[in-house]
């Protein structure tokens, strides 16, 4: 008769438990009189039933049209997480120009091997091989500097770094519309701090290509490949959405410590 109860809803609804079996082995290291701190770590996962977060439309008053959608998370099968890390930071100088003056700079290098096995679709298919990892880039990276420098009776801190990742795609499905190239942001910073380390102030730049880059999304519509016409899962025309990472930016901090 079309009507839905709170079984058959809890049916719908309902997802296994997700499993993993997860292996690391880490090394970590001081050197060069701790001028030098190092750590790399190597990972391997193997999940099982494990859980994808997602929505679907719902036709609420039954017309045949989705006018709603709902978050529901599924089990797609087995997947293999593995990777490496590798991080850390080093005192390249001091004193070279005054007394406390100082280089540092720091790193963090990430490389993801994220790939299904098995990815059962609502109609019992496996389509693993169709299937990738969401919001999982396989490179990425963070460098940066700390030039502080002497100046009157404190140090001026001039930061700056930038951080990158390769390829990543917002769903498990690879959207075109909405799926993010690599990218790379790149940030600075001037800060002030008195010599009694009572108060700061910076100027800060955040984003300063002022790079778009895509953070998230919905997609409600489906089709598209291979020259076949896009069709509406949610409403009559479908929604696609991409929301993006801040913009440039450019602001001010103060600190004072009691």
């Amino acid at each position: 008769d079309g009507a839905i109860d709170y079984d058959d809803q809890f049916a719908f609804l309902r997802f296994a438990p997700e499993k993993v079996d997860s292996y690391e082995l880490g090394w970590k290291a001081s050197l060069l009189d701790n001028r030098l701190n190092v750590a790399l770590a190597i990972f391997k996962g193997d999940y099982t039933d494990i859980q994808i977060p997602g929505s679907v439309g719902l036709d609420t008053n039954n017309d045949g049209i989705n006018d709603t959608f709902i978050g529901i998370t599924s089990n797609a099968g087995d997947a293999d997480v593995n990777g490496l890390e590798f991080e850390g930071n080093a005192l390249v100088g001091k004193d070279f120009a005054g007394l406390g003056s100082r280089l540092n700079v720091h790193w963090a290098l990430g490389y993801v091997d994220a790939e299904y096995n098995q990815f059962i679709d609502a109609f019992g298919n496996d389509v693993a091989d169709q299937r990738v990892f969401q919001n999982t880039p396989e490179f990425t990276v963070n460098t940066g500097f700390d030039l502080g420098l002497p100046a009157g009776p404190g140090m001026l801190d001039l930061i700056g770094s930038i951080s990158m990742r390769s390829d990543a795609s917002q769903f498990e499905t690879p959207n075109q519309f909405l799926d993010q190239d690599g990218f790379a942001l790149l940030d600075a910073s001037i800060v002030y701090t008195s010599d009694d380390d009572r108060w700061s102030i910076g100027v800060h730049g955040k984003n300063l290509t002022d790079k778009r880059y895509i953070v998230a999304g919905y997609n409600f519509v489906s089709g598209g490949v291979n020259g076949a016409p896009f069709t509406p899962t949610l409403g009559l025309e479908g929604t696609l959405t991409g929301f993006y990472g801040d913009p440039r930016r450019f602001y001010v901090t103060g600190e004072i410590r009691f």
